[in-house]
């Protein structure tokens, strides 16, 4: 039962992070690609690079090692006060 509890909330974190991960992505990009606009604009370029969000496979994978990360040093911390 506590592992069930326990692979809940990990899946439950790796949702969030994702997420966070995912929406920070979004706001970098609309940046870069507002700055991009304006830079295009004011030397009148033709073409820029486009700026490309990373795939959803690498930003699970990512948010995967974060948790991970995040729980082994909760067991440590608590392997230490034990």
């Amino acid at each position: 039962e506590n592992f069930q509890e326990q692979r809940g909330l990990r899946c439950g974190w790796r949702k969030d992070v994702t997420s966070s991960m995912s929406q920070t992505n979004h706001l970098n990009s609309y940046q870069i690609q507002k700055e991009t606009h304006t830079l295009q604009k004011s030397i009148g370029a033709k073409s820029m690079a486009q700026t490309k969000l990373p795939d959803k496979d690498h930003q699970q994978k990512l948010s995967s090692t974060i948790v991970d990360a995040v729980i082994a040093q909760e067991k440590e911390g608590k392997a230490k006060t034990t």
